[in-house]
């Protein structure tokens, strides 16, 4: 756990937040555990701490680590959304908020995620680099669960999906919608190979399944898109299955 104030100096290095956290305790959870559950852990340990009986809830966000040029605030309304994996850098960072100024920011960045989506749908890359600039993540997603690369992808948009995919972690390829659908779900069913092979290429879980057991290229074979399907379950037996029974610090 960091101070807010510290995340503020620091917030373009987690090497340096990592010097200045407070390591808090070690918990054993599963790969695909999501930061909601994570956050219920983490709130159970944190109270019984907390000396002072003071409901220490909602008072802290999770940290995500996995972008090279800083270090992102994850809206608690969409931990849901993230798994363990995704976030995971030399364990789990989180800061302490003040909440009013995090309603603040909050509602300024969804004024600009909406700006960044309809960005990523027009193809308009200039937008799109201008408004990570101002410090919204690439992975945050709209009220569908749908991410700037979902959207990327739905409108055939390959040079914005180039630059997502070359400024956000593995694990952020694979973000999934409220239907369980990746961005690689998304490019089976529009029919744009040429972005399924950008994104199986960045490292995007080929194998993942979507709500209905469906992989990409299970749908590419529903779509009649034999040669995709084909290329699809090539690519799938080369990839390793994501291990289980992780050990993270907080």
């Amino acid at each position: 756990m960091t101070d807010f104030e510290d995340y503020k100096k620091n917030f373009h290095d987690i090497k340096k937040i990592a010097e200045v956290a407070t390591l808090k305790t070690t918990v054993n959870v599963e790969s695909r555990c999501d930061l909601k559950y994570l956050r219920i852990l983490i709130d159970e340990f944190l109270n019984k701490e907390n000396k002072e009986g003071v409901d220490l809830e909602s008072c802290w966000c999770f940290l995500d680590a996995s972008y090279s040029d800083r270090v992102y605030r994850i809206d608690p309304a969409q931990e849901g959304l993230y798994d363990v994996t995704d976030i995971l850098e030399d364990g789990i960072f989180i800061v302490k908020i003040n909440e009013e100024e995090e309603a603040e920011r909050r509602v300024k960045e969804d004024v600009l995620t909406q700006d960044l989506i309809k960005a990523c749908s027009e193809g308009d890359l200039s937008k799109v680099e201008s408004v990570q600039q101002s410090g919204v993540s690439l992975s945050r997603a709209d009220i569908y669960g749908r991410s700037p690369l979902h959207y990327a992808v739905i409108n055939n948009r390959p040079e914005v999906v180039e630059y997502i995919v070359s400024h956000v972690s593995v694990s952020a390829l694979n973000q999934v919608d409220d239907t369980g659908q990746t961005a690689l779900h998304k490019a089976a069913i529009f029919r744009v190979p040429s972005i399924c092979t950008t994104l199986v290429h960045a490292g995007a879980d080929i194998a993942r399944k979507d709500y209905n057991g469906n992989t990409a290229a299970m749908i590419a074979t529903e779509m009649g898109n034999n040669k995709l399907s084909s290329y699809l379950l090539e690519q799938e037996k080369s990839q390793e299955e994501d291990s289980d029974g992780q050990e993270t610090s907080v």
